[in-house]
């Protein structure tokens, strides 16, 4: 279980003070619900994407680093992952732990994040006609993505893309399971997931398991996703940074972003 964040302006910022400085940071978040398994951090700039930092270490462990990245960001559009891997293979955690498992992934101008964990991602990745990149890891996200990137390609919207995505793995997942009474009986815990292309971000929640105790709340759903927007500024995170102006999203919903006139604008959609 990871925690992802995304700011979203109309207008360059940095995303330092949202990051390390608010009350339930992502440095906090980090070392008290243990996401000891890696971080990364991308942003956007004139040049594109630019994917800053993978590390595989703790963020607490190289947090100089981090900031010393996050200072130097003035952007519209940075986003930041903690990582706490699943591992539903049962892999040895050297397959796991490495750069290339390490969100973001980017494929082009696109910036991917997900939070959960997808069951038997081997066996839908073999599933997978024409895939639109090689799998580089042995992380389920990554198959995730894969399919994200594939669907997204053909059908050229972000909305639909993930709807056939959702699809997909549900789908494919009941023919390919073990046939166990211990095979989930779901495909996923949460596809919750952040995608970006620096005009438009997307957040997706969508989870099938119920896990509670966050930094901000002990009671708040683990994979409930929020956001906070002012007109300037949209923050889509995995919990709240701090204890005002939040919005869930919502189990099942999809949040679309971009910038009309100045302003931040957005729209929420079932899925």
């Amino acid at each position: 279980m990871c925690r992802l964040f995304f700011s979203f302006s109309a207008q360059e910022r940095s995303p330092y003070g949202d990051l390390f400085d608010s009350k339930y940071s992502i440095l906090r978040q980090s070392e008290t619900e243990g996401h000891k398994d890696g971080w990364g951090i991308c942003s956007f700039s004139d040049k594109g994407l630019e994917l800053l930092a993978r590390r595989t270490v703790p963020l607490g462990a190289s947090v100089e680093d981090a900031k010393a990245l996050s200072r130097n960001i003035h952007s519209k559009c940075t986003g930041f992952f903690i990582r706490n891997a699943s591992n539903p293979l049962g892999l040895d955690r050297s397959k796991i732990i490495t750069i290339d498992a390490t969100q973001p992934f980017t494929y082009q101008n696109i910036a991917f994040m997900h939070n959960g964990s997808v069951y038997a991602p081997d066996k839908i990745m073999k599933e997978v006609k024409n895939p639109p990149m090689m799998l580089r890891s042995s992380n389920d996200s990554e198959v995730y993505f894969i399919i994200f990137i594939k669907y997204l390609n053909e059908l050229k919207d972000a909305y639909k893309a993930f709807s056939a995505t959702v699809k997909f793995i549900t789908d494919t997942y009941k023919r390919v399971k073990e046939n166990s009474a211990d095979a989930p009986e779901h495909a996923y815990t949460s596809l919750n997931a952040i995608v970006a292309d620096g005009s438009r971000l997307y957040v997706l929640n969508k989870y099938t398991r119920n896990y509670f105790g966050t930094v901000s709340d002990p009671k708040r759903d683990f994979y409930k996703m929020c956001y906070k927007e002012n007109g300037d500024v949209l923050i889509a995170t995995s919990e709240p940074m701090d204890d005002s102006g939040w919005k869930d999203l919502g189990n099942g919903k999809m949040l679309e972003a971009w910038i009309e006139k100045g302003k931040v604008k957005h729209s929420i959609r079932d899925i």
